[in-house]
């Protein structure tokens, strides 16, 4: 009995001297390392590189489809947009056009998003350098008054447990997929996401009320899960975009005078020497149907002399230039 009740004493010594070296600032730190693990910490958006990228957004297509991803689709396409302008690293454009329907037309040109010079369709030509979709690859809701709701997606598979009646969990994936411009081949893909838990939600959140007239309602798990999934995409996007260097193409040249598309929208200023670059033979291959590219030609450079809202014009430096090349900013 003595010896069971001096271990008792020591093993109570032991706890005691282990919460005393548990200082407020230990304990704190646990507490955010194990939230941090949760939800991971959103890093702030890398520099721009160059003038602004012409990017142009997709349709958003739904991996997921059921009733939460249809709802939540067109406000991840929103927020993405405006997101991605707010960075002020890129003139967005924003089409309705499917990849799938975009990649069908490259055999006939008649896509409207390829770099012009590079298709016969001039007039629908947007310039775009780089051209993004998003996939909403899996979104799931757990918790709250409501009980439980999970949605996973299609690759995902399988039913959540309970998570009980104080806590709520949210978590939203997008495949982000970033395409050449003239070739619709894929170049890149990554997965972008959010995951969210809370314990004090407003009164009355459910995952109907994710949306707040028309945008994501960050007060909700479901809004703050989305809204994490596009800032990783954006960071994603930009960190892409940065390995690229800013590229445009000669719409007219008179004489030594010469004129390229991009102006104080994309961020070009009187004095900049650009590259001038003759592009690669087209291509296709007799197996598969792709159509590939030969690495662009270096023939001289140009400098900006004028610059207007969305063009600009140059003068040459040296080299030949003509209408359909790139000049780029290295």
């Amino acid at each position: 009995m003595r010896k069971k009740l001096i271990i008792g004493i020591g093993l109570l010594v032991a706890i005691a001297i282990g919460l005393s070296t548990m200082t407020p600032t230990t304990v704190e730190a646990k507490k955010k390392k194990k939230k941090e693990k949760a939800e991971e910490v959103q890093l702030p958006y890398p520099p721009c590189k160059g003038p602004k990228k012409r990017i142009a957004i997709y349709r958003f297509k739904d991996g997921v489809n059921n009733n939460i991803s249809s709802t939540i689709k067109g406000g991840l396409a929103e927020a993405l947009q405006y997101e991605l302008q707010q960075t002020g690293c890129f003139v967005v454009l924003v089409t309705n056009e499917d990849m799938s329907d975009a990649a069908a037309e490259i055999g006939h040109g008649q896509s409207g998003m390829a770099t012009e010079g590079r298709s016969p369709q001039a007039g629908k030509q947007l310039g775009a350098q780089m051209l993004v979709q998003g996939v909403l690859y899996e979104v799931s809701y757990t918790g709250g008054k409501g009980g439980t709701v999970k949605v996973p997606g299609r690759l995902t598979g399988g039913i959540g447990g309970n998570v009980g009646m104080s806590k709520q969990e949210a978590k939203v994936v997008i495949m982000v997929k970033m395409f050449d411009p003239e070739t619709r081949i894929l170049a890149h893909s990554e997965k972008a996401e959010g995951y969210v838990v809370k314990r004090k939600v407003k009164a009355g959140v459910s995952v109907e009320g994710v949306m707040v007239g028309g945008k994501f309602d960050k007060e909700t798990p479901l809004g703050d899960a989305a809204l994490r999934a596009i800032h990783k995409a954006v960071y994603i996007i930009l960190t892409k975009s940065n390995e690229m260097p800013w590229q445009a193409s000669v719409l007219k040249v008179t004489g030594k005078r010469v004129l390229i598309r991009g102006g104080s929208d994309s961020g070009l200023q009187v004095g900049m020497v650009l590259n001038v670059y003759k592009p690669g033979e087209k291509i296709e291959d007799p197996d598969t149907g792709e159509v590939l590219s030969e690495p662009a030609t270096k023939l001289g450079q140009v400098k900006v002399t004028q610059v207007m809202s969305k063009m600009s014009y140059c003068e040459i430096v040296s080299g030949p230039v003509t209408r359909g090349m790139w000049v780029r900013l290295e």
